[in-house]
């Protein structure tokens, strides 16, 4: 429901949990990614506050897109980044690989297979299914108000550079066709409540995006490298955003993003909660899963992460617990969520008060990785457990100490 807090939705099962037994409760399957590496995709889903609370200077590392969204938690601690467990739940197709492929191999058509991913992307959308109405600017208006994605996707036509820029070697017709591609996925993925902005660095390029796609707006950045062009766009994009537009989601410009009608992707976002789709790829390695007659293979995944289940419906432990909590009120002792009865409760921690708790409960791993040479007392033995980077501690709580937890 509306009314409850999203720091109430994330939920933590054991690995032995049935997805069967939640799907009538339309929840999505999620694994915590364990590291930067594992959270890229190069493409992100954020909340408002999260990307606003984010610096995003400039790199020639183009990854930084998505190490500074996943590394500036605060306290010294990263955010949470989650992919759905199910690769095909949400995912973006990563077009540049397969020509990387191509070149590699010799095998397949870069040309075609970039048309017929265009056609799929493009083909079901029409004025009346997925878009809504422009305003002065040839920006979409959600009908009906509500929760705005303000998509932004930083374009470079041209060929790369030395240093720090992307190394496709793609023509400017074929990055036009990616990226018309990737501007449909995101208008399918996100039917009727999405405003993209296209960000771009040369005269050439303007005129190319502005010519070609009427109903994404352009924004000409000044950048002296290629490789900022992504940062000043989401600088740019954090300056710019309108009062509905609660969400930002990021992608390169050839990266197709898909999504499943029964994922629930803004039960899974917080403060310092963010999603990134599955990164996936067509080429000769083992495939994951196949699409439209396609293999597809994860380059980047999480499934050695914490498993989580994030949805619009909150499992009370008892019938009063429900009550109480549509109520806004804190529920009575007799009520507070338990192991035992239903699913437990669990919120992220942040704030150091709530970690104090001297009393942990860890898989034997994360205690043998953890350096306990300089802990001259039991608790500062334990904040080498709780405060570590690589670590994410959970609280079980009947209402959480801050809005702050998700």
């Amino acid at each position: 429901p509306n009314d409850v807090p999203e720091s109430e939705r994330m939920l933590l099962f054991p690995e032995t949990t049935r997805m069967s037994a939640l799907e009538d409760m339309m929840m999505t399957w999620w694994r915590v990614c364990l590291g930067p590496s594992n959270a890229y995709a190069g493409a992100w889903l954020a909340r408002r506050d999260l990307v606003m609370q984010t610096v995003f200077g400039d790199k020639l590392g183009m990854e930084y897109h998505d190490f500074y969204l996943f590394n500036q938690g605060g306290n010294g601690r990263p955010r949470v980044a989650l992919k759905t467990e199910v690769a095909t739940d949400f995912w973006v197709d990563h077009l540049s690989e397969y020509e990387h492929y191509v070149r590699r191999t010799g095998r397949g058509d870069v040309e075609a297979r970039t048309r017929d991913v265009e056609d799929e992307a493009c083909g079901g959308l029409s004025s009346s299914s997925s878009l809504s109405e422009e305003d002065e600017e040839g920006e979409r208006r959600p009908p009906g108000g509500g929760h705005v994605v303000r998509a932004v996707v930083p374009f470079w036509g041209g060929p790369p550079e030395t240093k720090g820029n992307a190394h496709s070697l793609a023509t400017r017709a074929l990055k036009l066709r990616q990226l018309n591609a990737t501007i449909c996925g995101i208008f399918g993925a996100f039917r009727g409540t999405t405003r993209v902005t296209v960000g771009v660095a040369t005269d050439d390029d303007r005129r190319d995006v502005a010519g070609r796609f009427p109903r994404v707006s352009v924004r000409s950045l000044d950048v002296e490298r290629g490789a900022y062009l992504s940062f000043a766009l989401l600088r740019d994009a954090q300056s710019r955003l309108a009062d509905d537009e609660a969400y930002v989601y990021f992608t390169e410009a050839d990266q197709v993003v898909h999504r499943s009608p029964k994922v629930h992707l803004r039960a899974a976002l917080g403060q310092h909660v963010y999603a990134a789709p599955n990164r996936c790829q067509s080429t000769n390695l083992k495939a994951a899963f196949s699409f439209n007659g396609r293999p597809y293979h994860l380059s980047q995944d999480c499934r050695n992460g914490q498993r989580v289940v994030t949805g619009d419906t909150v499992v009370p432990s008892t019938a009063d617990h429900a009550r109480w909590r549509g109520k806004g009120k804190s529920a009575p002792a007799s009520t507070a969520p338990r192991l035992t009865g239903g699913p437990p409760r669990f919120w992220r921690c942040w704030d150091a008060e709530e970690k104090r708790a001297s009393a942990f409960f860890a898989h034997a791993s994360t205690v043998l990785k953890s350096d306990f040479s300089s802990s001259a007392t039991p608790e500062t033995a334990l904040a080498k457990v709780k405060f570590a980077r690589t670590w994410t501690t959970w609280t079980l709580r009947d209402q959480p100490a801050s809005e702050d937890l998700t």
